[in-house]
C-alpha cells in the first residue's frame, strides 16, 4: 500500500497553447516496460509560470530510472519557476550568453541533487540519473525566441515542407557557433564540480540552443525512445511528419496527436515521449 503514491500512468496526454505557438505533448509506456511490469522510465511535465504576455511555458522530457526522471522534471521546473520572470525578460531581449549560463546552473543543481540522492541511498550515481531536455516558450505572441537545453540522449527536431531536420546541438567541446545561417548552438562541456552538491559534474556535454521560430513550422521535442524512430526508420519519421504537418492546416487534436504517437512508431520497444510545439 505504501507504493501506491508513486504509481505510474501508463500514459500522460497534455495540449495547450503559448503565445503564437500551440502544444501537443504525450508519453506512452513502451511495450517491453508492459511486458515485465515495470513502470514507464519516460516522464514527462508541461508547466506555465506566470500569467499573461509575461508568462513562460517549460516543457521538460526525461528518460531513464523512473524515479530519477521524475525528480529531474521536478526539480528543473521548480528551480525555472523561482526565475521565470527574468528568464522571460532575458528571452525577449534575446540574451543568449546570460540565458545559457542561467540555465547551465540550474542543469548543475538538478544533477547535483540527484548525485546527493544516490548518495544517500548508498547507490551508484549511474543508477539514479536521468537524459533531461527541455524548451522553453515565452507566453508573448510577439517574441518568437525559443529556447532548448539539457544533457544527454534524446532529440530536437524541425518539421518543416513535409521533411525532419535535426537541430540536435552536436557533441563537441568548442563554445563557439558554428559558421553560417544554422541557429545559435552553445554547446559546453562541464569540467568543474557542481555548483550546488559538489563532487564531479556530468559528464557528457551541456546541451543548449537558441533560435527565432518562422511560421508554419514544428518543432519536435522528445526522449531517446522516439529519436532512434525518427533518425534510424525512415517509415516512422514519414508516418509522424504526415500525421503531424497541420493537415488542412489545423493542428491534429490531443487524441490524434497521440494515435499518431502510438501508431507512427509501432513494433518500437521502448518508451516514447514527444512534445510538438506547431509555430502560426
Amino acid at each position: 500500500p505504501d507504493a501506491a503514491v508513486e504509481a505510474v500512468p501508463d500514459t500522460v496526454l497534455e495540449e495547450g497553447r503559448c503565445g503564437a505557438a500551440t502544444l501537443r505533448a504525450a508519453s506512452v509506456r513502451g511495450a517491453g516496460a508492459r511486458t515485465a511490469g515495470v513502470p514507464r522510465g519516460d516522464a514527462l511535465l508541461v508547466v506555465r509560470f506566470d500569467a499573461g504576455e509575461s508568462g513562460l511555458v517549460l516543457a521538460a522530457v526525461a528518460s531513464g530510472a523512473y524515479r530519477a526522471t521524475r525528480e529531474a522534471t521536478r526539480s528543473v521546473a521548480a528551480a525555472l519557476g523561482r526565475g521565470s520572470a527574468r528568464l522571460a525578460d532575458d528571452m525577449r531581449e534575446g540574451r543568449a550568453q546570460a540565458l545559457r549560463a542561467g540555465l547551465h546552473r540550474v542543469s548543475d543543481r538538478v544533477f547535483g541533487r540527484l548525485r546527493a540522492q544516490a548518495a544517500a541511498q548508498e547507490a551508484p550515481p549511474g543508477a539514479h540519473t536521468a537524459d533531461l531536455r527541455c524548451l522553453l516558450l515565452p507566453a508573448d505572441p510577439h517574441c518568437r525566441t525559443r529556447v532548448f537545453f539539457g544533457h544527454g540522449a534524446g532529440g530536437l527536431f524541425r518539421l518543416r515542407e513535409g521533411a525532419w531536420c535535426d537541430l540536435d546541438p552536436p557533441h563537441t567541446e568548442e563554445d563557439a557557433a558554428p559558421a553560417g545561417p544554422r541557429p545559435l548552438v552553445e554547446p559546453a562541456r562541464e569540467g568543474r564540480d557542481s555548483p550546488e552538491r559538489g563532487g564531479p559534474a556530468r559528464a557528457d556535454p551541456f546541451r543548449f540552443r537558441l533560435w527565432t521560430a518562422e511560421a508554419g513550422d514544428a518543432l519536435l521535442l522528445c526522449t531517446e525512445g522516439l529519436a532512434r524512430a525518427v533518425r534510424g526508420a525512415a517509415d516512422s519519421g514519414a508516418r509522424l511528419a504526415a500525421a503531424w504537418r497541420k493537415p488542412g492546416g489545423e493542428v491534429p487534436g490531443a487524441a490524434a496527436y497521440l494515435t499518431a504517437l502510438v501508431d507512427g512508431t509501432a513494433g518500437q520497444e521502448g518508451d516514447r515521449t514527444a512534445v510538438t510545439v506547431w509555430e502560426e
